[in-house]
């Protein structure tokens, strides 16, 4: 996978879209391509997912007017329509329409040093191996003047990010029986608005539980005032909000599965997940969270494990192609510097070739 720049000046929302739009026209294209390749594979009728996508568009706009122009801009800089941009910003949820299918994706740590440093993250970020070919690490300034440090598949306006009032986020998928039943805010634009908005944990976590959800997700959310390290893992399905905070001096984990006891009766995870034996790796790794220096950080979550399973995921379908998965990328949030560390890759690419930073 190739991971391209941005950096964006403009509070414009509708110039922001349109910047991004026109630069990556072709890139924008090629995955939308793949996510109808993916909905017909995993047997979405194609007007389902038009019609889910015409509604989130308008959903949207109730619910975030900015972000629905953005949306707008998008579209028409890499020459789609709107719902078009909508419908891959709303992925997701339009895969919820189908039964889950194939492993899990996406690790998460999340460090909170008890004695008020800053706290320590990674996530290792997976997806089906025909999509995201190239994604985007961005900078942009919101409608408000607040900078964001941001990492993204090209086409959607949200995923893992940074905000200078020390806010961030990363996230992993979930499987719940409700998913796919109601319609829903697009999780990518929900984490997109804690980015954007959020300049406390507190802010966050009632911005998600004021989020009506058509798919299921975790939204690990962690903030830093220069005092206090704060994180909670936001399990958010269309039947409720969980939040699981963590407590000075613990070392967070997640992978795809609830932790939440309530909404884990709902779990609707396929046979073959391997959620919990990534939870287990991660268990045993969990003093690889704690490193200070962030490239020791990757590389001992990865140490003696030649192709980095089973943290990271290489899993080829020979039948069905497009359910192909693997390890995309690695990615920390830096709650000094306030800036995104990542690499394309597994944890062992940064280990060998360190870092970039936006």
């Amino acid at each position: 996978m190739i991971i391209r720049r941005h950096e964006s000046e403009t509070r414009d929302p509708a110039i922001r879209g349109a910047e991004i739009g026109e630069r990556f026209a072709a890139q924008i294209a090629e995955s939308l391509d793949g996510y109808w390749r993916l909905f017909r594979a995993k047997g979405i009728d194609e007007g389902a997912a038009r019609d889910a996508a015409r509604r989130i568009l308008d959903d949207v706009a109730d619910w975030s007017p900015s972000l629905a122009s953005e949306l707008a801009g998008l579209a028409a800089g890499a020459g789609l329509e709107a719902w078009e941009a909508a419908l891959m910003s709303g992925r997701t949820e339009i895969i919820a329409l189908a039964e889950p299918s194939g492993p899990g994706e996406c690790s998460t740590g999340v460090f909170l040093p008890a004695d008020g440093q800053a706290p320590r993250t990674l996530q290792i970020w997976d997806w089906y191996t025909h999509l995201a070919t190239e994604s985007l690490a961005w900078s942009y300034v919101t409608d408000a003047g607040r900078r964001v440090h941001g990492f993204t598949e090209l086409g959607i306006l949200g995923k893992i990010g940074i905000n200078d009032a020390g806010v961030g986020s990363h996230m992993n998928m979930l499987n719940h029986r409700a998913d796919g039943s109601v319609p829903g805010i697009p999780l990518h634009l929900v984490a997109r608005r804690i980015h954007d908005e959020a300049a406390s944990l507190d802010e966050a976590i009632e911005l998600v539980r004021g989020t009506r959800f058509g798919a299921s997700t975790t939204l690990t959310v962690v903030s830093y005032d220069g005092e206090r390290p704060r994180a909670a893992f936001l399990e958010a399905t269309p039947v409720g909000v969980a939040v699981i905070e963590g407590a000075p001096g613990e070392t967070m984990r997640h992978t795809n599965h609830f932790l939440d006891a309530g909404l884990a009766r709902g779990e609707r995870n396929p046979d073959m997940s391997d959620t919990h034996a990534r939870l287990a790796m991660l268990d045993e790794r969990a003093t690889a969270f704690q490193a200070i220096d962030p490239v020791a950080r990757a590389a001992q979550l990865v140490e003696g494990l030649p192709d980095g399973g089973p943290v990271c995921i290489f899993y080829r379908d020979e039948v069905h192609p497009e359910f192909s998965c693997e390890t995309k990328a690695t990615l920390s949030l830096d709650f000094d510097e306030r800036v995104l560390r990542y690499r394309a890759g597994t944890p062992a690419a940064v280990r060998d070739e360190g870092w970039e930073v936006i």
